[in-house]
């Protein structure tokens, strides 16, 4: 296709070319072949004209009246002077129209208007002027030209001449060929002179259309080269300005392209881009993500209210641009136990029209969560608080109004604000050693030592209470054993006291503790199990967040602040361990420490 445009316009400049030469030299040609004949038949006519005024013959002729009478007189006179000398045909003619007399004795005696032009011969002996016409005889084309004879009484005959004109048609037929010869070299001439032209103009072109095609697949590095300085060569500069300038915005152009593509595919929010009609755009992985989408699906054009639009009456089309009209807006979706926070405005073009919608998913589950744990955490603390300053106060108040005077009274009484005093401290000893731990600033000495001393230790420090609630704490682990552990002997104490007290505390009376230790490759699993009252499943999850009791009333009547197994979490994790949870209902629960071990290097002391 390229190579036919660049051929078209070759030849329409050929074409253009020829058609002005042609033209041009076909407007000489005619004009110049009127011009010679006009003046080989002017030239003629004069010729006659004053051969025939020259010769005295219409003097002569004048002498007779009338003509015909004398008809031997004149064709004698004809024949001695023109005859030999005259090389055309002339006649006379009286004004019957009868030929007299004539070089061509073989018109004599004859009608001149059947043989001559008889209007020209009218006119003649009518107006007295001399007349002249076009014509031919026998075939042969010839020049008529009539004379007035003048008599006494007017015209009385006219001397008819017709020339032979077959010389100088012959003599056009010779120039118009030679117009024709030189018209077909000025044109073959013209041609050539063309080709040459279009060639220098089109070959340039089609280099700089090839450059541009090279250039129209990505390569902008590609020059044409300036062969000249005129309106050509400044093409060619101007086009290697052009890819110049080109190249650099493009590579511009997909740097920036690049990086927005980077920062779309790798940011944590998702986001949508839709156009007005509702036609997906763009949809980056995170909102792939979130929406449950392929993320390799082609979507492309698919239909917002398939995507979104469903999830939610909020999410509609005509809701979102309605709240675009009011300068954007924002929703919240919830998604089984994840929450989103929805973003929408329009985007415009470069001239500032509304082409789409853009809309940013951003996942503030776990913001909703520290918010709503910082609300119950402000909330169970004031709760724990309250309870016992409540209860503090109302026996304080009795004993001003005269219970002290009743001695038993007033110790029952002051037992129990003591009672009230040191639960409140226990609350503010666990929230500031929480505290300490959530910032780093709780000290925790880790030594090599041997777990197994240690839960030994523990378990010596609880059997009077486990005997005294009627319970068979049994350790399933060898008590001889010795598996090295990088641990804080007083944090990790603490830890496997908290667990096995909770354990204690949550099994009826009669029942069992099971205490085990296990090596497993390069971890340490401490476990508890009890057959006590077990956890809901719907709870299990909960266990190490701050005041979350199971059983609100049982742990507050049994001393707890709800705050013990969050200390432990947080001190396991410390020591680059976890803590799991397992349990059914009215079955029992099992929680384990799962600590690295270390390689023995010796035999060491806790101590």
């Amino acid at each position: 296709m390229k190579r036919q445009v660049h051929s078209s316009v070759r030849w329409r400049i050929v074409l253009i070319y020829f058609m002005l030469v042609f033209i041009a030299m076909t407007i000489v040609s005619v004009f110049l072949i009127d011009r010679i004949e006009s003046y080989q038949m002017s030239s003629l006519r004069d010729n006659i004209t004053n051969t025939v005024r020259g010769s005295n013959l219409l003097s002569f002729l004048e002498s007779f009246d009338p003509l015909k009478d004398h008809s031997g007189e004149i064709q004698q006179a004809l024949d001695d002077s023109w005859t030999s000398g005259f090389t055309q045909e002339l006649s006379v003619v009286d004004q019957r129209l009868d030929i007299i007399a004539s070089t061509n004795t073989s018109l004599l005696g004859k009608s001149a208007a059947e043989l001559f032009d008889p209007d020209i011969i009218v006119s003649c002996l009518m107006t007295g002027e001399n007349g002249e016409s076009d014509g031919s005889a026998q075939g042969i084309p010839v020049k008529n030209l009539c004379y007035a004879v003048e008599g006494a009484e007017g015209v009385k005959g006219v001397v008819y001449v017709r020339a032979d004109l077959s010389s100088i048609n012959t003599f056009l037929s010779q120039a118009r060929l030679i117009f024709v010869e030189a018209t077909a070299l000025a044109l073959a001439v013209t041609v050539l002179l063309g080709f040459t032209l279009a060639r220098s103009i089109t070959v340039p072109i089609n280099d700089v259309t090839d450059k541009v095609q090279i250039m129209s697949q990505g390569d902008f590095d590609i020059r044409v080269p300036v062969k000249s300085d005129d309106e050509i060569g400044q093409l060619a500069e101007m086009f290697n300005m052009l890819a110049g300038r080109l190249g650099a915005t493009i590579s511009e152009i997909n740097n920036e392209k690049n990086k927005l593509g980077t920062i779309l595919r790798y940011m944590a929010d998702g986001l949508v881009a839709i156009d007005l009609s509702g036609s997906l755009l763009h949809a980056n992985p995170a909102a792939r993500t979130i929406l449950g989408l392929d993320q390799e699906a082609d979507l492309e054009g698919a239909d917002y209210e398939d995507i979104m639009g469903h999830l939610d009456e909020k999410l509609s089309l005509d809701r979102i641009k309605e709240g675009c009209d009011s300068g954007g807006g924002q929703t919240v979706y919830r998604k089984g136990s994840e929450t989103y926070v929805i973003r929408f405005d329009r985007f415009k073009d470069e001239n500032g029209k509304d082409v789409g919608i853009i809309l940013v998913i951003q996942d503030i589950t776990e913001r909703q969560k520290l918010e709503d744990m910082q609300t119950d955490f402000v909330a169970n603390v004031s709760h724990e608080l309250k309870t016992p300053l409540t209860n503090i106060k109302s026996y304080t108040e009795t004993l001003l109004d005269g219970a002290m005077d009743d001695r038993d009274t007033a110790m029952s009484f002051l037992q129990i604000v003591d009672k009230e005093a040191d639960r409140m401290n226990r609350l503010v000893k666990d929230l500031l050693q929480l505290s300490r731990l959530d910032h780093q600033q709780e000290p925790i000495f880790l030594r090599e030592g041997n777990i197994v001393l240690l839960v030994n230790m523990v378990l010596m420090k609880v059997e009077m209470t486990a005997k005294q609630k009627g319970l068979t704490i049994r350790p399933l682990y060898d008590e001889e054993g010795d598996i090295r552990v990088n641990l804080d002997k007083d944090r990790m104490e603490q830890v496997v006291m908290n667990i096995i007290t909770n354990a204690i505390k949550y099994t009826n009376e009669g029942g069992h503790i099971d205490v085990d230790i296990r090596q497993d490759k390069d971890q340490v699993r401490v476990s508890v199990q009890d057959d006590g009252i077990g956890i809901p499943p719907e709870s299990l999850p909960r266990i190490f967040e701050r005041f979350y009791r199971v059983d609100k009333a049982r742990s507050r009547a049994m001393g707890g602040t709800g705050l013990g197994l969050a200390i432990t979490k947080e001190i396991v994790d410390s020591h680059g361990g976890s803590l799991e949870a397992e349990s059914k209902p009215g079955e029992g629960t099992k929680i384990t420490i799962v600590l690295p071990v270390i390689i023995r290097r010796g035999v060491r002391d806790i101590e």
